[in-house]
C-alpha cells in the first residue's frame, strides 16, 4: 500500500484521477474513524490519500509515500475558496484564509509548514503541484521506484475542464455538477498573485516564509 499524501488543495485528486485513468489504479480516502482493512473487505488498495500527519498514520507504518507539494500560498487560498464554496458556504473567505495561515489548535492538518516539513521527512517521493499540472506524465515516471506501473494509457489524462465538468473517477458530485466546478476551481500556478490580500501575504510569509524557503518557493 502507499500513502499518497498532501496538504489539502495541493493536487491530490488530479493525481488520484490520473492513477486510475491512466494506470487503472484504484485509491480510496484515509478514515482516522474506520480502519483500513475493514473499509476494503479485509484487503487494501494500492493506494490510500491522506493530509493527515505521518504520526497519526503509525499503526500503517511503514509504507511507501509519494507526497504532493503546492506553494502555500496557492494551497491556501485554495483552501479558504474551498471551504465558503463548499464545506461552509457563504463563509467568509478572508476569515477563512486567515484561519488556514493560523492553523490554531492543531487545525487543518497542523498547518502548511508542519505538513510540508513532516511529509517531506518522511516521504519516498515528493512531487510538485507545479510539474504535475504542467507535464503529469513526466512526474509520474518518478513513481516507478515504489510501486510497478503498466504502460499508461497516454490519451486518457485527464484535465481539469474534464474534471470541472464532473466527468472523473475522484471528486465529481454527481447529484450537483455545479459542485465539481466548485472543487476543480482554476488548477493553476500563482491564483494567490489574485486571491490574497496583500496583508495576509504578509502573515502568510511570518508563519510560512521558513518552510517556502526550504521547499524552494522563495
Amino acid at each position: 500500500m502507499i500513502w499518497l499524501a498532501s496538504f489539502p488543495r495541493s493536487g491530490n485528486t488530479f493525481m488520484r484521477n490520473i492513477l486510475y485513468h491512466v494506470y487503472g489504479l484504484e485509491s480510496m480516502p484515509h478514515s482516522a474513524e474506520v480502519p483500513l482493512e475493514s473499509r476494503t473487505g479485509g484487503g487494501i488498495y494500492p493506494v490510500v490519500k491522506t493530509h493527515e500527519l505521518p504520526s497519526t498514520l503509525a499503526p500503517y507504518d511503514p509504507h511507501k509515500v509519494i507526497y504532493l507539494i503546492r506553494d502555500g500560498r496557492d494551497a491556501l487560498v485554495s483552501t479558504a475558496r474551498h471551504r465558503s464554496d463548499i464545506v461552509a458556504p457563504g463563509s467568509d473567505y478572508r476569515e477563512n484564509l486567515t484561519a488556514a495561515i493560523l492553523a490554531r489548535g492543531a487545525s487543518h492538518f497542523g498547518g502548511w509548514s508542519k505538513n510540508v516539513k513532516e511529509w517531506c521527512n518522511r516521504a519516498d517521493i515528493v512531487i510538485r503541484f507545479e510539474n504535475l499540472i504542467s507535464n503529469p506524465l513526466n512526474e509520474l515516471t518518478k513513481l516507478q521506484s515504489v510501486v510497478s506501473l503498466p504502460a499508461p494509457n497516454v490519451q486518457d489524462i485527464p484535465n481539469f475542464i474534464e474534471m470541472r465538468n464532473g466527468q472523473q473517477k475522484y471528486g465529481s458530485f454527481v447529484d450537483d455538477p455545479g459542485k465539481s466546478q466548485l472543487f476543480f476551481r482554476r488548477g493553476i500556478v500563482g491564483a494567490w498573485k489574485d486571491e490574497m490580500p496583500s496583508d495576509l501575504h504578509e502573515l502568510f510569509w511570518e508563519y510560512h516564509g521558513h518552510m517556502m524557503a526550504q521547499a524552494g518557493y522563495a
